[in-house]
């Protein structure tokens, strides 16, 4: 448990502490040429295959959202018997973003199968087991397949960055086009400059004025005389418009394995697991996700189990009220759970995301019906184009 909590710690630090870099100077560079995390929004951190297959969660629904550079999850905070320490986590990484040096630009994640390679994740999760001292692990994979959601992957907003790129470049120079370099240094000297200027001085004020020329026409035009401000707006408002309830279509994978204890002793495979999640929008303010789901039993001679399962969401990017519903069978129909919860997804200072759910979960027997009340608190945490390995 120490263990867990340290590499929690460590996760959370290593979020938390790192600062976005903003592109705010002027620049004619085009939207393409970009650097991606330019572009990302900070929603809400995604679920992670690796810490569901360890079954600490009553929801098989894995929500699809937008990838980070790394997640962290940490859970059973509050469960049905009160507080205590954290035992569960799992972390998450994007490893073509991760280790990218600076990071990709919008060029190179727009092509399909490049921001599907982008959006693949690697997860492990890890929790000890309920008696004897050893561990569950888990150990997923995951990929976005469809986002309508990601700026860099929006025509209408490539297509406005782009615009106004050109816009910039075309003034820029259609100034130098009209005022050859021979006429800045004649009118130097026409009011009265001797000073001796340098080739190299003389392109440099030369291309100063060019620069003042394109920032006053994009000022009247677009409000702002920088470029890069201009997007920094774009950004914002498109996210804005988009909202954080868009559409995405999610697939991962996960192994579970255990040891008999905390230093690997006996390591097994007894399942796997496999979902495939999508989101659409309800309204400007609300969101629906739906899963499908499946555990195989490895070895062991069980039959898998299936779930279905939907949730809807209401309120704004850091507030929202969750409602939940879930059907899980065997396939021999032997087994039935059937589960509802509701519970509030909170973000704080763009950290930090807190999940709170509580609801009643029925389990058919041979005795009939046995219901009981399912409690958690879920801390999750993620950075957003901050982090990168070189």
């Amino acid at each position: 448990m120490r263990l867990t909590t340290a590499l929690f710690c460590i996760g959370l630090a290593t979020c938390a502490c790192l600062a976005r870099a903003e592109d705010t100077a002027a620049s004619s560079v085009p939207i393409e040429q970009r650097p991606l995390a330019s572009t990302q929004t900070n929603l809400a951190v995604p679920d992670i295959p690796a810490f569901h297959v360890l079954g600490t969660t009553p929801s098989e629904l894995l929500r699809p959202a937008n990838v980070k550079d790394l997640t962290a999850v940490v859970a059973g905070i509050i469960e049905e018997n009160g507080f205590r320490p954290p035992k569960t986590l799992a972390l998450e990484l994007a490893p073509w973003l991760l280790f990218h040096g600076e990071g990709p630009l919008v060029g190179d994640y727009r092509p399909y199968w490049d921001h599907v390679l982008y959006s693949t994740r690697f997860s492990l999760g890890i929790t000890p087991q309920d008696t004897g001292g050893g561990l569950r692990m888990g150990v997923g994979l995951r990929t976005t397949f469809c986002n309508n959601g990601e700026l860099a992957l929006s025509d209408t907003f490539f297509g406005v960055l782009g615009a106004a790129t050109t816009f910039y470049n075309d003034s820029f120079s259609g100034y130098k086009n009209r005022n050859p370099v021979e006429s800045v240094l004649a009118r130097l000297r026409a009011s009265g400059d001797t000073s001796s200027y340098s080739p190299v001085r003389l392109e440099s004020l030369y291309n100063s004025e060019a620069n003042s020329y394109a920032r006053a026409r994009f000022e009247e035009r677009y409000g702002t005389p920088r470029l890069g401000v201009y997007v920094d707006r774009m950004i914002d408002s498109f996210a804005t418009a988009i909202g954080w309830n868009r559409s995405l279509v999610d697939g991962a994978v996960a192994v579970l394995m255990t040891t008999a204890d905390s230093l690997g002793n006996d390591l097994q495979v007894p399942a796997a697991h496999a979902w495939a999640s999508a989101s659409l929008p309800l309204g400007r303010n609300g969101q629906f996700v739906g899963g499908l789901s499946a555990r195989f039993p490895l070895g062991s001679g069980e039959p898998p189990t299936v779930a279905a399962s939907a949730r809807g969401y209401v309120g704004r990017n850091n507030a929202k009220w969750m409602l939940d519903a879930q059907l899980k069978t065997d396939t021999p129909l032997d087994s039935i759970l059937v589960s509802a919860g509701t519970g509030l997804e909170l973000g704080l200072w763009d950290v930090a995301w807190l999940d709170i759910r509580v609801g009643p979960e029925a389990r058919a027997t041979e005795d009939g019906w046995r219901w009981r009340l399912a409690v958690r608190f879920d801390v999750h945490t993620g950075t957003v184009g901050e982090l990168k390995v070189r």
